[in-house]
């Protein structure tokens, strides 16, 4: 008889093992059911954020060559400025030459 208990606790053994293990797969099944909806949902946020980082990479080069632009124009105004001034001195200098000019004149009358 001793055979006969062995094998039911041996088949009991078995039975609540394979419940436990059934158990585990369902248990598993549950939680891989919540999560990738979650991963899913982690994703698409990934993609998002992605497309977000190449737009403000864009944005960083327009405004990179908006600087340039500004950078240049800023240089053809201060070549235009230093021309002005180029001029500005020269007719000071042609002013002050007539001024001399006329009080010689002044002076022989």
């Amino acid at each position: 008889m001793t055979d006969i208990e062995g094998l039911k606790e041996l088949y009991l053994a078995i039975g609540v093992g394979g419940v436990s293990f059934i158990a585990l797969i369902i248990i598993l099944g549950y939680l891989l059911k919540q999560v990738f909806p979650i991963l899913t949902q982690i994703m698409q946020m990934l993609e998002v954020l992605k497309e977000v980082l190449q737009n403000n990479n864009k944005a960083i080069d327009e405004m990179a060559k908006s600087n340039h632009n500004v950078s240049t124009a800023l240089n053809l105004l201060e070549r235009s400025m230093t021309n002005v001034e180029t001029k500005i001195d020269e007719v000071t200098d042609t002013n002050s030459n007539m001024e001399k000019i006329l009080i010689k004149l002044d002076a022989k009358k």
